[in-house]
């Protein structure tokens, strides 16, 4: 148990490299801060509370907590915080470093004025959510959002970049409420199956509200089995209305100036597919 009730600790006084705050194999049971934490490097804690700050962060806090917390304080710096367990972790404070964001397990729930716009990554892990339904998730270039987990509340991207799933690791993205596309770059792993949509067999985002396009949103793909097959692969599910349609959409990367055709449709309600057509034996990467 450490209670850090008024005052500041510095991590990193003097010279050399910023320590850390115990470990996985040796967590911190019970962690109260009212005070400051100051140039932290890791630090792995199973339960936090009060409201002061971590400042200067430059790796990994791990909130691994079993039990339901809600930690009012901040967070700043260059690193990034990692949920893991799996209860609820609720913070109210100020959340502005710039390293990722990772919720592995459990809920991480942000209170009305918490914002995750300054997070390079925010990573949602399979089974996993992030609530945002008190303040929404606003992304901006160019920071990305990813992952197989489950996003409640408003989520727009402008100019990010959104990637399901994982690098060569398909998987489905759920957003339980609005869906923003602005100007974002899109990053698909497709197989040889078009047929399939998600499944852990292609990507897909999966939206439970309206989906609104505006701006081009730059599609690229990677292809799983190596080459794509001509066929219509789903990109998005959304179960309200669609403002904007395919001209919202443009083929990027190692795809695009190739002989095959990529199509974009809309007009199939609730969903957004891909047509490709040709047989041009090419690797996509992106």
């Amino acid at each position: 148990t450490i209670n850090v009730n008024s005052g500041r600790i510095d991590f990193h006084p003097g010279a050399g490299a910023a320590a850390s705050l115990s470990t996985a194999a040796n967590p911190i049971d019970n962690f109260l801060l009212n005070g400051t934490l100051a140039n932290l490097n890791n630090g792995f804690v199973s339960t936090i509370s009060g409201n002061g700050a971590i400042t200067g962060l430059t790796g990994t806090f791990t909130v691994d907590n079993g039990s339901d917390q809600t930690f009012a304080g901040g967070i700043s710096g260059t690193g990034g915080l990692s949920k893991t367990n799996a209860a609820n972790l609720t913070v109210t404070g100020a959340l502005t470093y710039t390293g990722p964001t990772v919720v592995h397990s459990g809920t991480l729930i942000l209170g009305a004025t918490t914002s995750l716009s300054s997070s390079s990554v925010i990573d949602i892990r399979q089974g996993a959510t992030l609530d945002v339904s008190a303040s929404g998730l606003a992304i901006a270039a160019p920071n990305t959002l990813s992952g197989s987990g489950t996003i409640i509340g408003a989520v727009t991207a402008n100019g990010a970049k959104v990637t399901p799933g994982g690098f060569n690791a398909p998987g489905t993205l759920t957003l339980n409420n609005q869906f923003t596309l602005s100007g974002a770059s899109l990053g698909y792993d497709l197989s040889s199956d078009p047929s399939t949509a998600g499944s852990g067999v292609n990507d897909l985002l999966s939206v439970g509200g309206d989906l609104t396009l505006s701006g081009v949103n730059n599609v690229t793909l990677n292809a799983l089995n190596g080459t794509l097959v001509s066929g219509t692969y789903r990109l998005i599910d959304y179960s309200g209305t669609l403002a904007g349609s395919a001209a919202n959409f443009a083929i990027a990367g190692s795809a695009n100036g190739s002989r095959r055709t990529f199509t974009f449709d809309t007009s199939t309600p609730g969903q957004v597919n891909l047509v490709i057509a040709g047989s041009d034996p090419f690797k996509l990467v992106w």
